[in-house]
């Protein structure tokens, strides 16, 4: 019985110590997916501000003018993310998409947006445009790393 025992807790130890079979696609590297997720979406996003700030202020009317500028706003910064982390995914061999990501992102700038708007951030201030800049990247990039993660692992 002893043997039988020795026996079947080597057997569970072997697999548990056998390297990762050839069949498994490659791992990412979460700080490379971290940094191309985060710095696509920061370098992008006072161009995407500055462009709804132009939208916002295109009519007169509240509901025609607001209400595409927030929609860009929340929509664009998360594509840049997740479109740099499928691309960054693709190219080190790993399981990727682009959607699960981007939902992420797209949750992460919600809360950004909804931040910035109690925090009175404006973005023809430079300075608020940086800081909210780096801050939608921060947030877009790590939740569409997250999902990545969560979803492709």
């Amino acid at each position: 019985m002893k043997r039988f025992v020795l026996s079947t807790s080597l057997v569970a130890l072997m697999g548990v110590a056998t390297p990762a079979s050839a069949d498994e696609p490659p791992r990412a590297s979460i700080p490379a997916e971290l940094g191309v997720a985060v710095g696509s979406s920061m370098m992008l996003s006072p161009a995407v501000y500055s462009s709804a700030r132009l939208i916002g202020g295109s009519t007169s009317n509240l509901l025609t003018s607001a209400l595409p500028a927030l929609l860009f706003a929340a929509a664009v910064p998360p594509a840049f993310a997740a479109g740099g982390l499928w691309w960054e995914r693709k190219r080190e061999g790993a399981k990727t998409g682009f959607v699960a990501p981007y939902l992420y992102a797209v949750g992460a700038q919600v809360i950004v947006l909804a931040s910035s708007f109690f925090a009175h951030t404006f973005v023809g201030d430079p300075k608020d445009l940086i800081l909210l800049s780096a801050i939608t990247g921060a947030a877009t990039g790590g939740a569409a790393t997250l999902g990545a993660e969560i979803h492709f692992r």
